[in-house]
């Protein structure tokens, strides 16, 4: 666990008149926790994890005018015993800005999951030669199949919140070191804030390579 801040304070004069800037970064704070896969219940299907978490508060004043902001960002990866691996991260932030005894804010939060799983596989081909049928040509193989899920939203204290949902699943197969492949698939769709409308995307990407 780590703890910082920061104090900048700034004094200037323009035509007579005396200004100052001040920001402070307090607290700032990273959890790094490892070892959960030693834990009973988890130890046997997880071969490997990670968590971090970190936050951090910021307040800038400036002629009468006043910030705070805060964000937090949690995140938690595993790699399962099963070829699997999973990473799933959420992030919290505000803004609240005071001028003129009049506040305004902005907000905005998202959360996101990555799944990863790959098959390797080797086989061999036989020689059809007398004295060589024995003998084999081995190559390895390898199917990686991905899928990311997110899901943003941010409003302001005059506006509706608007939402992005995302899905992208992809594919890709490598044959040994000559023979290559991939096939990706990204869905958007946007919908909500001041004028409420609703935007769809889809892009799909497919690829070959041949090496001879």
């Amino acid at each position: 666990m780590d703890f910082s801040g920061s104090l900048d304070q700034m004094s200037s004069e323009t035509k007579g008149m005396n200004s100052q800037t001040r920001s402070i970064l307090w607290p700032a704070v990273s959890i790094d926790w490892r070892g959960m896969d030693k834990y009973r219940l988890l130890n046997r299907y997880v071969k490997s994890s990670d968590v971090k978490v970190g936050f951090e508060r910021r307040r800038n004043e400036n002629r009468g005018r006043e910030e705070n902001s805060y964000k937090l960002t949690p995140l938690m990866s595993l790699d399962w015993k099963n070829s699997l691996s999973t990473t799933m991260s959420v992030t919290y932030a505000k803004s609240t800005t005071v001028e003129s005894n009049q506040e305004l804010w902005t907000k905005s939060w998202g959360v996101s999951l990555d799944m990863r799983y790959s098959i390797e596989g080797s086989k061999g081909i036989g020689i059809p030669l007398p004295l060589l049928n024995r003998k084999k040509i081995s190559f390895k193989s390898t199917l990686t199949t991905n899928l990311g899920l997110s899901y943003a939203s941010a409003s302001t204290h005059n506006q509706p919140a608007a939402g992005t949902l995302a899905i992208s699943p992809s594919v890709s197969y490598r044959f040994s070191n000559n023979v290559t492949g991939a096939l990706a698939i990204n869905y958007k769709r946007s919908s909500g804030g001041q004028l409420g409308q609703v935007r769809q995307s889809i892009q799909v990407s497919m690829s070959a390579e041949f090496k001879f």
